[in-house]
Parts: structure tokens; sequence; C-alpha cells
């Protein structure tokens, strides 16, 4: 049997103990990675997933994938690739980390997620150092699929190679089967799940999507609930929420802690900054050149050692008491619920502005914030819904629960975490979604189910993004600033003719990236890729 094995950082959640590595961290790269695996045993080969793990090592089979953890140094991402590939079987795909110095095992295909380097600001020695990294990748893989055009522009104009072909533009995919606009089929009124009415009809289907374990949906059902709901009440919140997310946010040019910390775009190689407190310019920026996933953890561990080293790098300051005790108790913090089946309610007359995205700082979670802000005290049959993970005791983390907890319109702000197959429940509750990417995008996921939903959307012009809105057409597509988001969401929650032809364009639009052509253009890329291997043997 041929097997393929995937290389990455993150697929199960590795970013708490707590969740026992059993399920996916809610994140479009861990996403890829599933159904990527659905594609591999669909023609009958065998699915193995490597990734790092930032606690300890483990083995466990997921959705009948075997996944292995590897734990790793913080400065050594590449030495730890190479002993992932070293013990790898059969073709190897290098998921994630392209920008880092690994040296590939020849025959391999790499994938490339989006330019994760494209911070304005970011410093010329720091981009000509990421340029390195990419043409080793390019000279070192026989393949790489590229999710956007910006990366595949990006190598022609800045790297050397022989084949024109060694770049395969494959951008990612919807299911435009699942994410259907609200009220398209007769059934959708009331949906409870994704196949069949009954809690076993749902439990069985999620399980076969990959959403849970076997094991977990039974327990859900001998529970008898349709929801995990992880509730903890908070303390005493701050009088006033902006001081601290000012402290939290604000302070990037006085604390180079606080700007490894915060730039949170998941390379390990920003968290030995933070650790070793570096006022190194350069080593900073080269901290935002790498986003994939889950960073943010990683600053909490570089400073494990250290007690009030690591409360300084949770509050993102110098003094970490300071924050945390603005915030109140920061060990109980107000949690999401993780939703299985999750219906939001739609009340006439109301509007809902949905953030699908994980709450992390390169996704746009401050300029949302602070557009919630402004939107919820004009608008008072406003709702806004966060719906994505948020990393526990991280910068973020503390800063978000302590804005939510003492806002002035907390009744109107929700979070959930949904699952991936009821996460369809949220775009349909949604008249406008908003992508507010700041930098390191790629072909958003959460772009394409809104689209494919029919919602109405604002993002901004980064990465692969532009590959997916044309603005005044299927949506807006304005700059990663605050004032531009504002002015077009506004424009949008004002205006239902406006947002109801966007809808319509975007969904239309949609089919372009229908999962099956990704499914089989994979599918072929694979075949072909085995048939080289076999004739170079």
């Amino acid at each position: 049997m041929r097997t393929v094995t995937i290389l990455t950082h993150s697929y199960l959640n590795g970013y708490s103990e707590g969740e026992a590595y059993s399920k996916p961290f809610g994140g479009g790269l861990e996403r890829y990675i599933f159904d990527l695996c659905g594609v591999i045993q669909e023609r009958g080969w065998r699915a193995v997933v490597y990734q790092l793990s930032y606690f300890r090592s483990f083995e466990t089979t997921y959705n009948d994938v075997s996944v292995r953890g590897f734990a790793y140094e913080l400065n050594d991402i590449a030495g730890a690739f190479e002993r992932m590939a070293a013990e790898a079987e059969g073709l190897i795909i290098y998921g994630s980390c392209l920008w880092h110095p690994i040296r590939y095992v020849p025959g391999s295909i790499g994938i490339c997620h989006g330019v994760s380097w494209d911070w304005h600001d970011m410093s010329e020695v720091v981009k000509a150092d990421v340029a390195v990294m990419i043409q080793r990748a390019v000279n070192g893989l026989e393949r790489i699929v590229t999710v956007d055009s910006h990366f595949q522009t990006y190598c022609r104009s800045c790297c050397s190679y022989d084949d024109a072909e060694r770049l395969e533009l494959l951008p990612n995919a919807v299911d435009t089967a699942w994410f259907t606009p609200r009220g398209e089929l007769e059934d959708d009124a009331v949906d409870d799940g994704p196949e069949g009415d009954s809690p076993e009809d749902v439990a069985e289907e999620v399980v076969r999507l990959g959403v849970v374990t076997e094991e977990y949906a039974e327990r859900i059902l001998e529970e008898r609930v349709d929801t995990l709901a992880l509730a903890a009440e908070a303390g005493d919140g701050a009088d006033d929420w902006a001081s601290v997310l000012e402290a939290v946010m604000a302070e990037v040019a006085d604390s180079t802690q606080l700007e490894a910390v915060m730039a949170e775009v998941d390379n390990d190689t920003q968290l030995e900054a933070a650790k070793a407190g570096a006022d190194d310019g350069a080593q900073l920026e080269a901290a935002r050149a790498g986003a994939d996933d889950g960073a943010q953890l990683e600053a909490a561990r570089a400073g494990a050692d250290d007690g009030a080293q690591l409360e300084a790098a949770r509050a993102g300051a110098d003094d970490g008491a300071s924050v945390l005790g603005a915030a109140g108790n920061a060990s109980e913090p107000i949690k999401a619920a993780i939703h299985l089946i999750h219906l939001p309610e739609l009340v006439p007359g109301r509007l809902r502005l949905l953030y699908p995205r994980r709450l992390s700082y390169e996704r746009g979670i401050v300029p949302m914030m602070l557009i919630a802000d402004r939107l919820l005290a004009e608008m008072p049959m406003l709702t806004v819904e966060f719906a994505g993970e948020l990393v526990e005791g991280t910068p973020v983390a503390l800063a978000f629960y302590t804005w939510l907890k003492s806002h002035p319109y907390r009744d109107r702000i929700e979070h959930h975490t949904y699952a991936f197959s009821s996460v369809r429940d949220a775009y349909r509750a949604a008249d406008v979604a908003v992508i507010p990417t700041v930098y390191s995008e790629g072909t958003s996921l959460s772009c394409l189910e809104a689209m494919s939903c029919g919602v109405a959307i604002v993002a901004t012009n980064v990465g692969g993004l532009n590959d997916l809105i044309t603005d005044g057409f299927n949506g807006r597509l304005v700059p990663p600033t605050e004032n531009a988001l504002y002015a077009a969401v506004r424009e949008l929650l004002m205006d239902e003719d406006l947002r109801q032809r966007y809808g319509a364009d975007a969904r239309r639009t949609a089919y372009a990236f229908d999962i099956g052509r990704w499914q089989h253009r994979w599918g072929l890329l694979l075949e072909e890729q085995f048939q080289r291997r076999d004739a170079g043997s």
C-alpha cells in the first residue's frame, strides 16, 4: 500500500494538554491537512501525519490516520522537521514552515499556505533572509503547491529555478454543497446536523467528518447534550478595558519582549527573542517573518523556567503583574462554547456581524475589536460574534477577555468556537462577515466559506484575499486599517440591498473554488509524484 506522510508544525490540538490531542486545532492549516488526508484515503492509500508537539511526544489515531507528535526545541524547527522526515514512510509532504532552513528529502512535495513575511514595515534584511530560505525550498523540493497566486509571483520574481512547472497553483477550496446560504434548501429552517435529524445520526456524521472521535461522540450522546460548554466565571474586570488593551497591544516600540510575543506570527524564531529579551531589532523582525499557528503558546512555554518572566510574557510587558492585576484573575478567563450543533438566534430587525477567524494578531483581532466598539455604540440592534479559537494564557487572550468582560455592550458580543461541521450555522446567521487580516494570508478558508454561504463580506487586501474578493462586485476589499474596515462594514450594515447583491455574487464566485476540483487536482498531483518516484527507482 502506498503511504503519504505529511510533516507539519500543527495538526491535533497541541496547544493544551487538556485536549489530549483528541481533535485538530481550529485553524486553516489543520483543516487543510484533514481534507488532504481524506484525498489520500479516498485513493486507498495510507495517510500519516507527523507534527511538532509543544509539550510531549505522542502517538494516536484520528479519523483512521496515524498521528505522531515530536517534541522539539524552540530554536531547532528545521532540525525537528529533519528528524520527522528521517522516520517518515513513503512520499513526504512538507506541510508548513518552508521559510526555515530545512534539508529536504529528494522527491518530496512542499506546501506554502501564503506569504507570511508581508508585513509592510519589516526590515529589508529580514526579507532578504526569507528569500534565501525560500530559494532553498525551491531548490530542495521537487514540487511546491501554493494556495494563492502571490507566493507563485514571489518565487518567480525573487527565486531562480529551471522548471516552470515546479510551482503548482492550487487554491484552497470550499464544499459548496455543504456551505449553502440560509434558506436555500427546504429543510434548512431547522437543521439538526449534517445528515439526519436524530442525535445518533448527528453524532455518526460528525465522527465521519472528523470533527470528533467515536468515543467523544458516544460520551456526548450519553450525557444527552448537543454542545460542550466550557464556561467559567471571571473575576472582576478592569473599569477601563482600553487601558489594558493599550498596555498589551500598543507598547511595541518600547518593548522588544512585547513585540516578540504580540507579533503572533507563529514562527518559533520570535519566541527565542522573547525568551532572551533580545534588543536586536533584526532578530525581532525575523520573528514576524513566519506565520502559521499557535506561537503564542510558545511564548508562555519559553518563560516557564522563570515564573516572573512567564507572567511578563503573558502580560506583554516587563511588569506582568500590572496588567494581570487589572484584568482580574487571569487563570479564570471567560471561555467560549465549543459547538457541535449551534443555531445562532435569528431575531427580526436585528443585525449580526461575524468575525470567523482565529483570535490572533495577524488575523486582525485588534482592528476587529476597535471597529466593534464604534459599531456597537452606533447600532443598538447589532450583535457581534467572534467565532474562532483562542489560545489561553496569552497576551491576546488576556486583552480579549478583559475587553469582553468589561465592555459596555457585553450583552451584544458573543464568542463561540465551532466544530468543522457546525460553523456553517454561524455564516448563515450573519448579515456581514469580516476578514480583517493584517498580514500572512493565503486563500482564506473562512472567506471561502462565508462566500459559499452567500454572506456579504468585507476583507482586507492582504495575500490571497485579493484572489477571492473583487471590490464592489462580490464584497468589499479594503486596506488593513481600522478606519477602512469600519467604513466598509458600516456601509454594508446600513444597506440590505447591497448586502444581498454582494452575497449572491460571492456565492457564484465560490463555485470556482469547489472542493471537488481541489480533491481531483490533488489526487492527480499525488499520482504523478508516485509515478516519478517509481520511474526514478
